[in-house]
C-alpha cells in the first residue's frame, strides 16, 4: 500500500512532538521524511556527527507509524535502513542541487476541462479510473500515474481480475484516452493534458481513498458516501441530510451509540 501524506512537514513535526498521527506509514519513507525535514528546516542538526543518532533515537521513541517492521530489526539493522535512506536523500541532492521538498497540500483539485473529459468515458468504471488517475498524478505533480494496478483499481472501488484490468486498460489505450510509457519495462499511464488556465475546481479530494466511489457521489443524483467505510449509499434525494452511513456502518455506530449510553447509566 503507497503512502499518502497530504500535508508532510505537520505530519513530522506532530510525529516529532510524539502525537498519534492517524495515517500508518512505512519506516523507510517516515525515514526519508525525517531526513528531509532536519535537511530543510534543521540544517544545523544534519551536519552534526550524531544526526543519524538523532534518527535512530526519533523512530525508536517518537510517533505513531508502522512501527512492527523498525521493532523486528536489531539496533544495527535498523542503523543499516538509516544510513541506506541518507544515501538515496544525499544522491538526490547531488543530483538536482536541493533536497526533494515535503509535500504541504491541503487538497487536490480536479478542474473543469478534466472533469467533462472524465464525463465523456462511456462507463461508470471507466470514469472512476480516469479521475483516481488524474488525482494520483497531481498527487505526484506530474502527468504520469506510475502506480501499480493493483494500487489504481483499488483506490477506483474497481474490482477485477488481473486479466481483466489488463483488458480494461487496453481498451483505453486503443481508444487514445490514455497512452503508455515506450519503455517495454514500464506500465506507466501518461494521462491526457486538458487543464485550461481558466479552469475552476470542481472537485477537492482531501484523502486517498475510495476515489471511485467519492466521483461517482457528484455524478449520481440520489447517491452519496457513507461517511465511515466510503461506500457508496443510495438516498432518498439530493436534499436528504439525514443519511450519512451505510446500512452496516449505521448499525455499528448505533450500537455504539447504545453501549455509551449504557455504559454512562450504570
Amino acid at each position: 500500500m503507497a503512502n499518502y501524506i497530504f500535508d508532510e512537514k505537520r505530519y513530522i513535526e506532530e510525529f516529532l512532538n510524539g502525537e498519534q498521527v492517524e495515517e500508518k506509514i512505512g519506516m523507510r519513507y517516515i525515514i526519508g521524511l525525517l531526513f528531509r525535514y532536519y535537511s530543510i528546516y534543521k540544517k544545523d542538526e544534519v551536519e552534526s556527527k550524531d544526526f543519524k543518532k538523532q534518527l535512530f533515537h526519533d523512530l525508536r521513541t517518537n510517533g505513531s507509524f508502522d512501527k512492527e517492521s523498525s521493532n523486528r530489526l536489531q539496533d544495527f539493522e535498523l542503523e543499516k535502513v538509516i544510513e541506506g535512506v541518507i544515501t538515496k536523500n544525499k544522491k538526490y541532492y547531488k543530483e538536482y542541487g536541493e533536497y526533494k521538498s515535503l509535500k504541504q497540500l491541503e487538497y487536490i483539485p480536479l478542474y473543469s476541462s478534466e472533469f467533462n473529459f472524465i464525463q465523456s468515458l462511456s462507463s461508470d468504471q471507466e470514469k472512476k479510473f480516469m479521475f483516481t488517475c488524474y488525482i494520483l498524478a497531481r498527487f505526484y505533480n506530474t502527468t504520469w500515474v506510475n502506480s501499480s494496478y493493483t494500487e489504481i483499481f483499488k483506490l477506483a472501488n474497481i474490482t477485477k481480475s488481473s486479466k481483466d484490468k489488463a483488458l480494461f486498460v487496453g481498451k483505453l489505450l486503443r481508444e487514445e484516452k490514455i497512452s503508455m510509457s515506450d519503455y517495454v519495462t514500464s506500465l506507466a499511464i501518461k494521462l491526457k493534458e486538458v487543464k485550461q488556465e481558466d479552469d475552476e475546481e470542481v472537485i477537492k479530494v482531501y484523502q486517498m481513498q475510495n476515489l471511485g466511489n467519492l466521483f461517482l457521489s457528484y455524478i449520481k443524483p440520489n447517491y452519496k458516501q457513507c461517511e465511515k467505510c466510503g461506500k457508496l449509499v443510495k438516498i432518498k434525494n439530493k436534499n436528504d441530510h439525514s443519511t450519512k452511513y451505510c446500512n452496516k456502518c449505521g448499525y455499528e455506530v448505533k450500537l455504539s451509540q447504545n453501549n455509551g449510553y449504557y455504559h454512562n447509566k450504570t
